[in-house]
This record gives structure tokens, sequence and C-alpha cells, in this order.
């Protein structure tokens, strides 16, 4: 039996796998010898499904995912849509309220391989970017016609990211709001992610782990922020970055290093470890 056979580790990408878009060298190598002894890598993320090209360009072996906070589960090497959750549409109703509430934001509807941008701002221009996305624009009349696995609403200040998160939440709906950030072009975003209620990071990871038929006791997860806050606290074993929020690290089995100096790399190799014990 390899070391890591039936074993998976669920990465988050943004300051945990890469930093401003690159993924350090001893990462992949190190996630290259995980999967040559057997383990299945797979990234878990808030971004969609067409939002990981700078992944993929730097790790083409990785073709396992979960996207869109746990609403999409793909892989790539096979082209294989394996999960999707979608919001109804009658979700768009806190979309009108937040833009009506909060007019400098900015909004991307997420469905499937596709992104659109609703309502366009310099943060989705910088966003759209960073993650070197191809978007449509949409208007009102386009919605009904497409199922969207998230809304994503992108603020000009945390503060403003606070107040909305906030105001949303005063709502029935059946919709959850995953407050996240990131930093790109030496400045920290401030998004809100809308997702179909009870769907998580965490609830990908665990359907991924059932379609691998990963055993009892062998998922790993590593990330860095507190939409990872769930997946950590249901893995089996969990690391965090040491450069991550003082109440995410709490949460860790293992303080890797910082993100720039190879956090999964440091990761795989405390696994190999134990593994080995």
């Amino acid at each position: 039996m390899k070391l890591f056979e039936k074993c998976l580790i669920a990465c988050d990408i943004d300051g945990t796998l890469m930093v401003n878009g690159v993924i350090p060298e001893i990462n992949k190598e190190k996630i290259r010898f995980f999967m040559e002894n057997g383990g299945d890598f797979a990234i878990a993320t808030g971004r969609s499904l067409c939002a990981v090209s700078d992944v993929t360009s730097q790790l083409s072996e990785v073709t396992l995912g979960t996207y869109a906070n746990g609403t999409v589960i793909y892989e790539r090497a096979e082209h294989k849509l394996l999960f999707d959750a979608t919001l109804s549409n009658a979700e768009y109703g806190i979309m009108f309220k937040v833009i009506e509430k909060f007019p400098d934001v900015g909004i991307e509807i997420h469905y499937q391989d596709n992104v659109g941008v609703f309502r366009g701002n310099g943060e989705t221009q910088l966003h759209i970017k960073y993650e070197s996305m191809r978007t449509v624009d949409l208007k009102k009349e386009d919605l009904n016609a497409i199922s969207p696995n998230k809304i994503l609403y992108l603020f000009p200040s945390h503060g403003q990211q606070i107040k909305a998160k906030a105001f949303m939440e005063t709502f029935e709906t059946e919709s959850d709001y995953v407050e996240t950030t990131v930093s790109y072009y030496g400045k920290q975003r401030f998004f809100i992610e809308q997702v179909p209620k009870g769907l998580s990071k965490a609830i990908g990871v665990k359907k991924l782990a059932e379609l691998l038929g990963t055993k009892e006791g062998r998922v790993y997860a590593i990330g860095d922020y507190y939409n990872d806050v769930e997946m950590l606290e249901t893995a089996d074993i969990s690391a965090v970055p040491n450069d991550s929020p003082e109440e995410v690290k709490k949460l860790a089995d293992y303080i890797t290093t910082g993100a720039e100096n190879g956090a999964v790399a440091d990761f795989i190799d405390y696994l190999t470890t134990i593994r080995r014990k």
C-alpha cells in the first residue's frame, strides 16, 4: 500500500496554496510527492470553476476541486461535474436590496463555468483581472435564464462588508452569506458570497471524500481564513499558516510556516511523518 493511499488533502487557494498568484515551488514539489504516493489532492475554494487557471497553469496535475464554497465539485481530467447546487431565482431578491442599500457594491453572478457581471465597479475589474476570468455582462432580464451557484458582492472597504453582511442576515432567505477576503495588487479585498443554505467548503469536502472513497481518519485540510473554519473543524487533521488570524490558528492541529514559504509543503511533511509512524 502506498503511503497516502485513500488520503485526501483539501486545500484553500489564496493565502494558503498561493500568494499574489504564485504557488511556491516547494508546494508543487510536495504536492506531486503526495499524489505519487497515492494521495488525492483537491482545491477547496470560494472561487468558481472558471477562476482557477492560475492554479492549473502552475500545477496541472491537480484536477479535483470543490468550488464556489462547496456548491460545485468537478474533476477536470475527465470533465466530470460531480455535484452542482444552485440558488433559486427568488434569491435574487436580496441582491436588489443590497444594491439599494449599498450603491457602491460590485456584483458578479457565478454559474457553473461562467461568470456574469451584473454590476461592475473598480473591484470587479481587478477581481476579473486577478483570476483571469472570461465574463459576460448580465442585465436584469437575463437572470431567470441562469442558475447561479453563488452571487459575489465586492465591497470597497471592510466597513461596508461588515455592514452589508449584518443587513443581509436580517432577511429570511434560502441563502447563506460567507464573508471572505483576499489580498491582490497590494491591497486587501472584501467580499460576501451568497450561496445555497447549508453548503460550505466543509460540505463540499465531505461529499468529495465520499465520492473518492477516502478512508475514515484520512481527510486532511489546510486553510487560512474564516471561511475555512468549518472545513478545518471537520477534517481529521487540519493545518493553518502561521500568518493567519489568531482565531483561525486556534482551530488547527498543526501551524505551518507562512504561505509565501510553502505552507502546503510544510503540512505534507508533517503528514508524512505521521503516516510513517
